[in-house]
């Protein structure tokens, strides 16, 4: 939904900032409203749990999270929504995978590494072409848009392993997020916000792309390693595509069907591989 709303919205300077801070400032203040009356729940329960946020973990998913959309939406207006946003996407598994190795000691398995790489050149037929490469900085900030995600993801599996709940971690990181794009935003024309149709953007992107999905990618990271949570998270734009065929009405020819199968196949493949290996650790 979010890349829909990429699709349909007006270009301007400085949008990516935009964009980055009404997602996340309403998930951040919505996740820490609900994760206070969680809190009141653990405090008085008859089991309380442990309580403690390590600062450095907690930081880079902040940082992660901040860097995202500033990187993003300025590779998208160096070289367009569709060769960014696949640039994006497959460096997050594959950045996710070699972070978890190096500093969480995360196997590399096969069924990971050909599942990503089938997912990946899925979505390269998927793009194929529609994709130009028009400016180099641009590819860059798409590539580090999508390992800031990957140093998301793998500083809050850190904090997960110690123990922390699942709605700290997006709560405080957005809260940190929003605070360090704020400075930058001093120039910007805020005005559209305060409109009905704006606000009910921030809201929507706040809530429904941000703190729920943020929060169900968490839930599954608790159980999931690093690098097969980022693969599953393919799902993405797989599921965009899907919507741009039905809601913007775009054409859909054979190649793009052969890459979207190909995807598909991938995502089954994982799910699959992670619910035998449950089964047999069960």
């Amino acid at each position: 939904f979010r890349g829909i709303y990429l699709c349909v919205a007006p270009r301007w300077i400085g949008m990516g900032l935009i964009v980055g801070l009404e997602e996340k400032l309403p998930s951040g203040f919505l996740l820490t409203t609900v994760e206070k009356l969680a809190g009141y729940m653990r405090k008085n329960s008859l089991w309380p749990a442990t309580f403690g946020l390590a600062c450095c973990a907690i930081e880079m998913m902040a940082i992660g999270s901040a860097a995202y959309q500033p990187l993003f939406f300025g590779a998208t207006q160096r070289n367009g929504v569709g060769l960014s946003t696949l640039v994006t996407v497959g460096c997050i598994p594959i950045f996710t995978g070699i972070i978890g190795r190096l500093y969480l000691k995360e196997p590399i398995s096969k069924t990971w590494l050909l599942a990503t790489v089938l997912a990946i050149l899925g979505l390269i037929i998927r793009s194929w072409g529609i994709i130009e490469l028009k400016n180099v900085t641009g590819l860059f900030m798409a590539m580090a848009a999508g390992i800031s995600v990957a140093f998301y993801l793998n500083a809050a599996k850190i904090e997960l392993r110690k123990g922390e709940y699942l709605l700290e971690l997006p709560a405080i990181a957005y809260l940190l997020g929003s605070f360090l794009l704020l400075p930058f935003l001093i120039h910007q024309d805020l005005s559209w916000a305060i409109r009905p149709s704006g606000f009910f953007v921030c809201i929507y992107l706040g809530v429904v792309t941000m703190a729920i999905a943020n929060s169900l990618q968490i839930s599954g990271l608790r159980v999931l390693a690093s690098g097969p949570t980022a693969t599953l998270m393919l799902t993405d734009p797989f599921t965009a595509t899907l919507l741009a065929i039905f809601v913007l009405k775009e054409d859909f020819g054979i190649l793009p069907a052969i890459g979207l199968i190909l995807v598909a196949v991938a995502l089954i493949w994982q799910s699959y591989a992670i619910s035998e290996k449950s089964r047999t650790q069960n």
